[in-house]
């Protein structure tokens, strides 16, 4: 079997996630990670994800769970993208994942998933693949109230996760409501 350090340093690239067919590429049999995951070093996180049992927890685990349980294609979309720089308030209890096929699993409690969707301009806050901010501002309109998402964009610039000139094309776009 292959040593576990390899599988580790795989997974510690992605909090701590390995997806069978990452451990697939490295010569990790199914079955070998169903026996890692009865020895108590992988927990079974979803349909063919697993998280080293030893890894470190953040604040970001559910949105890179949830982003890596929907599939290779997935991405935080919308209030979840402004959630993880704590933008604005947003609902703690959804999280909001899209990808372009259609997915008919569930993904979890509080995921919410957004069908035939793909990312214009990928974006990777925290490690995880997400739309651009200023994307997932603009796609939060009538889930976000709009003050809001005006206070988003402007924490975005003052911690400048959003240049200058993203920033006034998106409040155009924003006071056109």
């Amino acid at each position: 079997m292959i040593s576990f350090n390899r599988i580790y340093e795989e997974a510690s690239e992605n909090y701590g996630l390995l997806t069978v067919k990452s451990a697939a590429a490295l010569g990790v049999s199914n079955m070998a990670l169903v026996m890692l995951a009865k020895r108590g070093r992988l927990i079974r996180v979803g349909r063919g994800v697993y998280r080293l049992d030893q890894y470190p927890h953040s604040e970001y685990d559910p949105y890179a769970i949830a982003v890596v349980r929907a599939g290779d294609d997935a991405f935080l979309w919308g209030p979840s993208v402004i959630a993880l720089d704590q933008l604005c308030p947003t609902d703690p209890r959804t999280i909001y994942v899209a990808t372009p096929r259609r997915i008919r699993r569930n993904l979890g409690e509080g995921v919410v998933v957004k069908n035939g969707l793909t990312n214009a301009h990928p974006a990777y806050p925290h490690g995880i693949p997400a739309q651009s901010l200023p994307e997932a501002i603009l796609s939060s309109r009538g889930l976000i109230m709009d003050e809001r998402l005006m206070d988003a964009a402007n924490n975005a610039r003052s911690q400048g996760l959003i240049l200058n000139p993203d920033y006034e094309n998106l409040v155009r776009k924003l006071a056109r409501s």
